[in-house]
């Protein structure tokens, strides 16, 4: 045996079995870094010393790379460990990490799943796959899994947070708000269990603490969070304050929906400067919507921007000439903007002649 196969055979050793002392052990046992080897190196030497990698090397390649956060080419390694032995349930646990590391989450409850039905059906196990599954809310297979995980470890905040959503999932309104309450009053950081508790204090009906439960949440968080904190104020009739948060929906990403709820918020807000402006901004982003069109040109009207008025207008005419309605305020419109153009007329007229008649006097 050459000195490089004698060193991966040792590495192999240390990585997946993790060389634990034994009191009874006459040798010390080393640990996996005490050769003080990058994991790059270490990754090296395993693809150097041969060109078909068994499955366990190829599943501690996969977990040196998990240690440098390179879930890709993790991803990659245990793949073709997997390939070569399809039967081992470690295999699929650490393809289900992997997979919730690159946000692949179906991928990740699938692989749990499988790890699950191939193994021990081990506690870790029965987490992992309940963890999956309450990502996805896929309460199905592990109602009883969280059940029993619940009696293992009634304290951990994580299988209580599980079980909320189980309870909720089950319209259990009860239990639910008590596992949510649970989880709130030992881990109030847990931001996941924050804004599902929300959601469930809305469906109850109390806006107030939901509320009270989205206010602590920091910025930069996910579109559906900021519509769901816009959804409470609007709830509340605290429509300028809905509409703060619909617009932080919106900078994340345009749609109509939410244009549409920044629009009705300021349409009761009674904030005609704001309705205007972001009713120009939705008519850019989709020029084919009549609702924003007409939203705009009416409130324009009203505040005697009958000029600005009048391009919605027309716009809206060429895009349906048979709307009887959008023709008649257009007609009024133009009305208007005629009955100016002659004031204005008249006004410079009565000004020239006024300086005329001042001119002649003296």
């Amino acid at each position: 045996m050459n000195f490089r196969s004698y060193i991966l055979i040792l590495l192999a050793f240390a990585i997946i079995t993790g060389c634990h002392n034994s009191p009874h052990s006459k040798w010390k046992a080393h640990k996996a870094n005490d050769d003080q080897l990058t994991n790059q190196e270490k990754i090296d030497l395993f693809v150097a010393g041969s060109n078909n990698l068994s499955s366990s090397s190829l599943a501690a390649v996969a977990q040196l790379y998990q240690n440098e956060e390179a879930w890709t080419k993790a991803m990659m390694a245990i793949q073709l460990a997997i390939r070569e032995e399809p039967m081992n349930s470690s295999y699929h646990s650490l393809k289900a990490d992997y997979a919730f590391q690159l946000g692949q989450k179906s991928v990740a409850y699938r692989e749990a799943l499988t790890a699950y039905q191939l193994g021990s059906k081990s506690l870790k196990q029965s987490l992992d796959l309940a963890r999956m599954a309450v990502v996805l809310s896929e309460f199905s297979i592990v109602n009883n899994i969280i059940d029993s995980l619940l009696i293992a470890y009634p304290d951990d905040v994580d299988v209580l947070y599980m079980a909320a959503r189980k309870h909720d999932n089950n319209n259990n309104v009860a239990l639910a708000g008590e596992y949510y309450q649970k989880v709130y009053a030992l881990h109030p950081e847990n931001r996941d269990n924050t804004i599902f508790y929300a959601q469930f204090l809305m469906a109850q009906n109390d806006l107030t603490g939901a509320k009270m439960l989205l206010a602590a949440i920091d910025e930069n968080v996910p579109k559906g969070t900021y519509l769901l904190q816009g959804d409470v104020y609007y709830g509340l009739e605290e429509y300028d304050s809905a509409a703060i948060y619909y617009n932080l929906a919106l900078v994340e990403s345009a749609d109509t929906a939410t244009y549409s709820k920044i629009l009705n918020s300021y349409v009761l807000a009674e904030n005609s400067d704001s309705l205007i402006s972001k009713g120009q901004s939705a008519v850019l982003a989709y020029p084919g919507n009549e609702k924003y069109l007409l939203l705009t040109a009416r409130t324009l009207d009203k505040r005697y921007r009958f000029e600005d008025a009048l391009q919605y207008y027309l716009t809206l005419y060429q895009l349906d000439t048979l709307d009887t309605l959008v023709k008649e305020e257009l007609t009024y419109v133009q009305r208007k903007i005629a009955y100016l153009q002659r004031k204005r007329q008249e006004e410079r007229l009565l000004a020239d002649s006024l300086s005329k008649s001042l001119s002649e006097e003296n």
